[in-house]
């Protein structure tokens, strides 16, 4: 998964700007066509309209000094034409400028939208594999400004780009006639600042490859005490300043490296600027030298001056868009890499299982080590849960029961060997027919700020609003001591960001979290520590409930609780990512091997 990030930033150079500039207006004109190409359309008006008033001006100035040699004080009816011209370019002018803030305003509330619908879902549907990869999570990080702004100003710089250009050509053909060297003493110092700025921006883009660590160090810090489960133990043990000056320090690496380079970028644009002010006036002198010399009148001069203002202003804003655009496009090829991460889980669409199927599942000489490890996790393991059967997977911490979990849920595929569902390999199963079947109970699940009805319902989303089987879901997981501390139900919300909203418990979180699952009505549930948070009695009630569906449910078991695993129907004893043993548990007690050892030592902590 690195390997395709790390190859497409090393790719990214001066030679990718109009790629990523090309596929960053096909991004944002699939949401909205019209909005997309009004802003160009207007810019191109804005920038045209300058020439025409320079013109305009050029005319009125020579019609007063027309009047002023014949000594009459009569405005010409010519006069009051190019007046009324010159109003309505006034106007006409604001008007476009007044229509470029609205499209803007309502382009980037639909491109905000869809950018970040398209992000959480794509989130979601990319390999899990991405998100346990520190390479993805900084590319993710990076994205985070991109998506908030970066994606609207590069269409806005775009159109602003395409409106300078057309500036320029209508601006730079007004001085062929007089002297094409003009335009290049114009053009100079234009091209300094966009060398400057495209040679800095770069080095401030690549911050984030040398500091992207730093960067997510400060990250992690603010958002630490958005945790009310933070913020409780920082006032116990007294360690807010320790993660505060975290925050300080990790930013303060950043900033002074981005500090650095934004002092050099605006020490050369000064010196480019003064430049830029000795090329106009001397472009001023040769104007009133060629005026004097009677090769333009002053109608002229009044022209090619205000012309030579708007070519300027048209290589200012050239440069400056072009800059900012390869910047910006720098960050925007981040999403464009995110856009184009590769599937390394293949999905494929047929290998479609039952609903009703209680599936078998089957390991087959598997042996697993993450990507960029050399270390294998799994060794050779082979192993059946057959439909309807109880397993339990135990060993010490690291042994290998949650990467067995993530193989069944194909996050991963197997380095070695195949796992066999309904003996079909899982690599040719369709993954969302396969998902139907699942049911998990994790200890640490997610709990979501929704009603308590969607909290359960998100099992099943397709029966999210049926109340009456979210209902008994519920009742079996024990949320009915939960409901009399609600004042809405099942509609109350679950956070207390929420007009009364409630928040709970770990313990009754972790209901909730047992209900989710239930309410899934699984064919095969998979249970990671589910019932860590409950108590003795709350944990057999749910077991009762769970224990109900295991005549036609495949059902997994990864529990430090022996009271759970010993009612299992068949025990898998991991070591060191090998089977040591298995059985049921009395064979396990009477091998008097890793399992016996572990079971007595917890019942000796009960005595």
């Amino acid at each position: 998964m690195s390997d395709f990030i790390q190859e497409k930033k090393e790719k990214i150079a001066f030679n990718q700007l109009l790629p990523t500039v090309w596929w960053s207006m096909k991004w944002c004109f699939k949401f909205s066509p019209f909005w997309f190409l009004a802003h160009f359309v207007n810019e191109a008006l804005q920038r045209s309209l300058p020439i025409l008033q320079a013109f305009i001006t050029a005319k009125i100035v020579g019609e007063l000094f027309s009047l002023l040699g014949s000594g009459s004080a009569e405005i010409s009816n010519s006069l009051w034409i190019l007046i009324t011209l010159n109003i309505f370019l006034i106007f006409f002018t604001r008007v476009t400028g007044l229509f470029n803030n609205y499209i803007y305003i309502r382009f980037r509330y639909v491109l905000d939208l869809n950018t970040h619908s398209y992000y959480l879902a794509r989130l979601v549907a990319l390999d899990m594999g991405y998100h346990e990869d520190p390479e993805f999570k900084t590319l993710i990080g990076k994205m985070q400004d991109t998506l908030s702004w970066r994606v609207i100003e590069v269409w806005n710089r775009c159109g602003s780009l395409f409106g300078s250009i057309i500036g320029l050509i209508l601006g730079i053909g007004t001085f062929f006639s007089l002297n094409i060297l003009l335009v290049f003493a114009v053009i100079a110092p234009v091209i300094i600042d966009f060398i400057i700025n495209s040679k800095i921006g770069r080095d401030v883009w690549g911050i984030w490859n040398t500091k992207g660590e730093d960067k997510k160090n400060a990250s992690h810090a603010l958002e630490a005490f958005n945790s009310k489960d933070v913020i409780q133990e920082a006032k116990i043990y007294g360690f807010g300043d320790y993660i505060a000056n975290k925050f300080r320090t990790a930013n303060l690496s950043f900033i002074k490296s981005e500090k650095n380079r934004t002092n050099l970028r605006y020490r050369l644009l000064s010196f480019n600027s003064l430049f830029s002010a000795i090329i106009f006036g001397f472009l001023n002198l040769y104007l009133i030298l060629q005026t004097v010399s009677k090769v333009i009148n002053i109608e002229g001069y009044t022209f090619y001056l205000q012309a030579s203002g708007n070519i300027s202003d048209s290589f200012g804003s050239l440069q400056s868009d072009i800059s900012a655009i390869y910047e910006y496009s720098l960050y925007m090829q981040d999403l464009r890499t995110f856009d184009q991460l590769p599937d390394r889980i293949e999905k494929p669409k047929e290998g479609i299982l039952s609903d009703n199927e209680c599936p078998k599942i089957e390991f087959k000489n598997v042996s697993f080590r993450y990507p960029r490890t050399d270390s294998y996790i799994l060794k050779n393991l082979s192993f059946t849960i057959k439909p309807g059967e109880k397993v339990a997977l135990v060993g010490e911490n690291g042994a290998g029961k949650t990467t067995i979990i993530k193989l069944i849920a194909r996050f991963y595929d197997v380095t070695d060997g195949e796992i066999l569902i309904n003996d079909i390999n899982i690599k040719v199963l369709d993954l969302t027919s396969y998902y139907k079947l699942w049911g998990v109970l994790f200890q640490f699940f997610a709990r979501y700020w929704f009603t308590l009805r969607e909290n359960v319902g998100l099992g099943n989303v397709e029966d999210i609003e049926n109340i009456k089987f979210i209902s008994e879901a519920g009742r079996r997981a024990g949320l009915d001591t939960i409901l009399p501390k609600l004042t809405h139900g099942y509609e109350n919300m679950l956070s207390t960001d929420f007009k009364d909203g409630k928040d709970l418990s770990g313990g009754e979180w972790q209901k909730i979290g047992i209900a989710r699952g239930l309410f899934a009505n699984p064919k095969f549930i998979v249970l990671d520590e589910p019932t860590s948070a409950l108590d003795a009695l709350a944990e057999a009630r749910v077991f009762e409930e769970i224990n109900k569906l295991a005549v036609d449910t495949s059902m997994l078991i990864v529990s430090h609780r022996f009271a759970t695993v010993r009612n299992a129907d068949h025990i898998i004893v991991l070591e060191k990512g090998m089977i040591s043993e298995q059985g049921s548990h009395d064979e396990l007690m009477k091998k008097k091997g890793l399992y016996h050892e572990m079971f007595t030592t917890q019942a000796e902590g009960y005595k």
